[in-house]
């Protein structure tokens, strides 16, 4: 229930700018819409009534039966059992066999269906997570004072509903840029990697160096990402190059994408040298790059070691490159280059 109440207090603040939805949304992140128990002590001014006068069953705490029949005869299915052989209850061979296998069984503890969070507990939670749908100043400042502040689970989720409020509104202001490149130093990998997405989509140079800084982070999650923020932002040149020799793959391909971005067609000749690199690992991404930058110049680099005896060995990296640089994919009802699509573009006989 706060679960949807939440996400429909969401829809309407992003729908409508309503700032009530958005106060009530912020109040439950910082805590102050639901506050723990204990803050004022309550008196109890009448005697609680027994289960017996009340007509309530009585709780059974953790000591459930644990089986049908034990609930049945009352009891450790074990004692029913001694009392059977003892005389105390008339119980053929059968019966007793079968209660001498139920004893075997470890008894169980009674879980409840709900899970019973409180609801200060995980209404901040929910809060930072459905925030992350309404593109505002005051909720990302909102979501930074829960990143810096918060706890773990907090900090991880107030990070990624910055990265998707950053990715909407193209901006973030420069105390929530602060706030991230701060958390972008986080021991928490995942807050650490959501932190520098969501500076790579802030729109603010001014965490270049510390992006910069984080392609020497000793997790390859944490360089990729830093990587492609700098080529979202047009920063690192010559460090973003560098990382085309990292050694996680990730790493190398978030290079070659952000390369691609800050150089365009300037990059064919660094991102033809890059689908031979480690034994052609990534021919086929980087022609998918040059496809959009400039593929009759990188046709013709592919060609030309193609025609070069000595290059043999990598013939078969430069085949499968040219296959990718000059693939159609063609929808049912697709288009191809803004023509109609024609029958022999199914058979693949177009040239």
């Amino acid at each position: 229930v706060r679960l949807a109440a939440a996400v429909g207090l969401a829809r309407i603040a992003a729908a409508t700018g309503s700032e009530l939805a958005c106060e009530g949304l912020t109040s439950a992140l910082n805590g102050a819409l639901i506050p723990p128990p204990g803050a004022a002590a309550t008196t109890q001014t009448e005697p609680t009534a027994s289960p017996e006068a009340t007509g309530d069953p009585p709780e059974m705490g953790d000591d459930w039966p644990a089986s049908t029949l034990e609930a049945i005869l009352g009891g450790d299915a074990a004692h029913v059992a001694e009392a059977a052989r003892e005389g105390a209850v008339q119980l053929d061979a059968e019966d007793l066999a079968y209660l001498e296998l139920a004893r075997r069984v470890p008894r169980r503890k009674r879980v409840s269906p709900e899970p019973g969070i409180a609801a200060h507990e995980d209404l901040p939670g929910i809060a930072a997570r459905v925030l992350g749908d309404v593109a505002r100043a005051d909720v990302a400042r909102a979501l930074a004072n829960a990143l810096a502040d918060g706890g773990a689970d907090i900090r991880r989720t107030a990070a990624d509903s910055l990265v998707r409020i950053a990715e909407r509104m193209g901006r973030l202001d420069d105390d929530v840029v602060e706030t991230l490149v701060a958390a972008a130093e986080d021991a928490d990998r995942d807050v650490r990697q959501r932190a520098v997405r969501a500076l790579g989509l802030s729109g603010n140079r001014s965490a270049t160096l510390v992006l910069i800084g984080l392609l020497d982070d000793r997790d390859g999650f944490v360089r990729a990402e830093a990587t492609r923020a700098l080529g979202r932002l047009g920063d690192g040149g010559p460090e973003v190059a560098a990382m085309l020799m990292d050694g996680e793959p990730g790493v190398r391909l978030s290079a070659a994408e952000a390369i691609a971005t800050l150089q365009g067609a300037a990059a064919v000749d660094r991102l033809v040298d890059f689908a031979f690199a480690f034994h052609g690992y990534h021919r086929r991404e980087a022609a998918r790059l040059l496809r959009g930058l400039d593929a009759a110049t990188a046709t013709a680099r592919f060609i030309a070691t193609l025609d070069d005896p000595k290059r043999k060995p990598t013939w078969r990296i430069a085949i499968e490159a040219l296959d990718e640089l000059h693939r159609r994919d063609l929808a049912p009802r697709g288009r191809w280059n803004g023509e109609s699509a024609t029958e022999s573009d199914w058979r693949g006989d177009r040239p």
